[in-house]
């Protein structure tokens, strides 16, 4: 009986990061409603981006505060052209869903990109910069988050993502150069 029980939990819980294709209706409005928040969450994502990279020009590794920062702010920049073109189309039900579906996918290898770029920039500055880092990290998934409410499961990856490594790394000591 409890490798059922642990079954059925582990199938609701998967099914927290799935877009829920029963209700199509409730899947257009998700669109509707998110692709009018997508181009803020970009905007919030490339701005903290530029200011963190800004901070340790001096400091970091041109590759890290020039070329990483550069090839994050033009693909999200792209994807903001994406999702403001979004707005004025007429979708089918279907390519809605898979919108929906490859976004949330997506979610998972942009939130990582842009944690490993802070986690690889944050050894590199002093007291003042690695709090600009956890701040960083701190306000931008919560723009983030709030972005993609309207897409839980969205969400909740990015939430998984970018939170987990900074909750799990903020014990280990810093490292020393």
């Amino acid at each position: 009986m409890p490798v059922a029980n642990l079954k059925s939990q582990l199938a609701a819980a998967m099914r927290l990061f799935r877009v829920p294709a029963d209700n199509p209706d409730l899947t257009r409005a998700q669109f509707d409603a998110f692709s009018k928040q997508i181009p803020l969450l970009y905007f919030i994502l490339m701005s903290n981006t530029i200011a963190v990279a800004y901070t340790y020009v001096n400091v970091a590794p041109d590759w890290l505060t020039m070329i990483v920062p550069s090839v994050l702010t033009v693909f999200a920049a792209l994807r903001t052209f994406w999702w403001l073109r979004q707005r004025h189309l007429v979708r089918s039900d279907a390519d809605i869903l898979r919108n929906l579906r490859a976004t949330n996918w997506m979610t998972l290898p942009i939130g990582a990109g842009f944690t490993a770029w802070s986690f690889a920039l944050y050894p590199y500055g002093d007291a003042f910069a690695k709090s600009q880092v956890a701040f960083y990290m701190a306000v931008t998934v919560i723009g983030c988050i709030f972005s993609l409410m309207h897409l839980r499961s969205a969400a909740l990856i990015v939430t998984l993502v970018v939170d987990a490594p900074m909750c799990c790394s903020s014990g280990r000591p810093a490292n020393r150069r």
